[in-house]
């Protein structure tokens, strides 16, 4: 009954990560009837195109995560850790297209740019370690002190990420 609870659980928090994500969004006068978002709803309609594909990625993969940890399949949390760790390479080439900034919008200086750059190298770094804990915690066949590294990489890397540059 608990694992049914469980799958449960993690099967309403999948869905509403996909709600938010949706290109969809609630009419005014009905939260419950969606309709089509114009590019000038969507809060990322004037990004260019791979970035989006590379944040559906990795939010694909930290949701696999999870999963791997609600079934306690250790072996597959590593294998989307793995992943993790290797699209972190694709972050300067994907926020730094031939060395612009993704928003089309917003030019930055050479001298912005390059510290957004450095800073944005570091998250990279964060992130890679942060992997290899995981992957590390993974090993210990211990679902909490894996669950805790997933949270720590999550809350150290995206969210402060996210929280700090978020256009």
């Amino acid at each position: 009954m608990k694992k049914i609870t469980i799958l449960i659980s993690l099967v309403s928090i999948l869905n509403i990560l996909n709600l938010m994500h949706a290109p969809f969004v609630c009419a005014d006068d009905n939260p419950f009837v969606t309709k089509q978002q114009t590019p000038s709803e969507d809060k990322h309609g004037t990004v260019i195109l791979p970035i989006r594909h590379f944040t559906r990625e990795m939010e694909h993969t930290v949701t696999q995560i999870l999963e791997g940890i609600l079934e306690g399949n250790f072996e597959y949390i590593k294998q989307e850790a793995d992943h993790i760790s290797k699209s972190t390479k694709k972050v300067i080439q994907t926020f730094f297209p031939q060395d612009n900034w993704y928003l089309k919008e917003k030019d930055l200086g050479s001298q912005e740019r390059a510290e957004l750059k450095k800073i944005f190298n570091s998250y990279v770094n964060l992130i890679e370690r942060q992997a290899i804990s995981l992957k590390e915690a993974a090993d210990s066949q211990d679902v909490y002190k894996t669950l805790s590294a997933f949270v720590g990489m999550v809350k150290s890397t995206c969210i402060d990420c996210h929280t700090r540059y978020r256009e």
